[in-house]
């Protein structure tokens, strides 16, 4: 970026402090993350064992936003975004320094790291729970 550039973005929350919270990512991305906390209460007991197939759905700098589906009633499911940080361990190959790169619309193994039902945030893991 550079002082000056216009650059768009979305405002999908105002915050208690009168901060506004802004978004670069796609549309229906920063939407599905409003929507999640209506979805996320299926997710709140799940083992961290428990593995979800997820799809890419956007890739920033500090972080990628993965797709999962929710259980819902009556066979029904929907879908929410979690966040998979860019120094998730799971990402990293070997012991060297070298980090698995995500592709936008990539099927990926993940995890439930935290899920907050108050504010909707779904944080997700590739990394292998601790025995």
């Amino acid at each position: 970026f550079q002082p000056g550039q216009k650059i768009s973005v979305y405002v999908f929350d105002l915050r208690d402090n009168g901060q506004l919270a802004l978004s670069m990512m796609p549309w229906d991305v920063t939407m599905n993350q409003g929507q999640a906390q209506k979805n996320i209460s299926a997710l709140l007991d799940v083992p961290e064992e428990e593995w979800f197939t997820g799809t890419v759905r956007y890739i920033g700098g500090a972080s990628s936003w993965v797709e999962i589906k929710v259980p819902g009633g009556l066979g029904k499911a929907s879908t929410v975004c979690g966040r998979v940080d860019k120094d998730d361990r799971g990402l990293k190959i070997g012991r060297g320094k070298r980090r698995r790169v995500l592709r936008l619309g990539e099927q990926v193994p993940v995890r439930i790291l935290r899920a907050d039902a108050v504010s909707g945030k779904l944080e997700l893991t590739l990394e292998r729970p601790s025995s």
